[in-house]
C-alpha cells in the first residue's frame, strides 16, 4: 500500500493579498515559512520514502521544509503545478469582476467547471497532466507499507482527492484545502484509492496570522 500525504504549500504573499496565482510564482509569507515549519515538526516521526513536490516556488519551498527532517531530495515535477489561470494571474476578484465581468461571473458566481480563463487551462486540462504524475508515484512506491509526502496547490492537490473517491469533477466545488493543510491518501494500486483523512489543520494551531 503506499500513503500519500497531501501537502497544499504554505501562505503565500499573494494568498495574504488575495490575488490568483496559477503559475506565477509568489513567495511564501513570514506566516506561510512558520506553517512549513509547524507540518515539518508534525511530520518528524513520520518516515517519509520521498517527497515530491510542484515545481512552483511556493511549493517548492514547503516541500523542502518536509524533506530536511529525512535529509531527502525534494523531486519537482511540473505537472503537479496549479490550474494556469493566465490573463486573471496577478489580479483580485475585484480586479477580475471590473477587467472580466462576464468570465468572472461565470467562473465564480455560475461556478462553470467549463470556464476557461483567456490564456488559461480547464479542469480537464488540470486533471490531464496531474493524474499521470499521481498515478507515476504510486507505481514508483508500491510498499508493502510506503508513505511519501505531495506537495502542491489547493486547486490542482483537489484532482488527486477526486481520483481516490472516484468522483466526478462537480464534485471539486465541495472540497476545500487550506494553506498548509495536511490530507491522506491510501492506494492498493493506481485504480483502489480511499481518503483516510482531509484538510487537518491542527498542527497550525497558535501560528500568528
Amino acid at each position: 500500500m503506499t500513503r500519500i500525504l497531501i501537502v497544499r504549500h504554505g501562505e503565500t504573499e499573494w494568498n495574504a493579498a488575495g490575488r490568483v496565482q496559477g503559475w506565477t510564482d509568489s513567495c511564501l509569507s513570514d506566516r506561510g515559512r512558520a506553517q512549513a515549519a509547524r507540518l515539518a515538526a508534525r511530520l518528524a516521526a513520520t518516515s517519509l520514502a520521498a517527497v515530491y513536490a510542484s515545481d512552483l516556488s511556493r511549493a517548492r519551498d514547503t516541500a523542502l521544509a518536509l524533506a530536511g527532517e529525512w535529509n531527502l531530495p525534494v523531486i519537482t515535477q511540473p505537472g503537479l503545478r496549479e490550474r494556469c489561470y493566465g490573463d486573471w494571474e496577478g489580479l483580485t476578484p475585484r480586479e477580475l469582476e471590473t477587467r472580466y465581468p462576464d468570465g468572472w461571473h461565470r467562473y465564480h458566481v455560475q461556478r462553470d467547471l467549463n470556464a476557461r480563463v483567456p490564456g488559461g487551462e480547464n479542469w480537464e486540462e488540470v486533471f490531464a497532466r496531474f493524474l499521470p504524475v499521481l498515478h507515476q508515484i504510486i507505481a514508483d512506491h508500491p510498499g508493502p507499507e510506503e508513505t511519501v509526502a505531495l506537495v502542491g496547490h489547493g486547486g490542482s492537490l483537489r484532482a488527486g482527492i477526486l481520483d481516490a473517491l472516484n468522483a466526478p469533477l462537480a464534485t471539486l466545488l465541495r472540497l476545500r484545502l487550506d494553506n498548509a493543510s495536511l490530507s491522506r491518501l491510501d492506494y492498493r494500486g493506481a485504480d483502489q484509492g480511499c481518503v483516510v483523512f482531509l484538510n487537518d489543520t491542527s498542527h497550525l494551531e497558535g501560528v500568528p496570522a
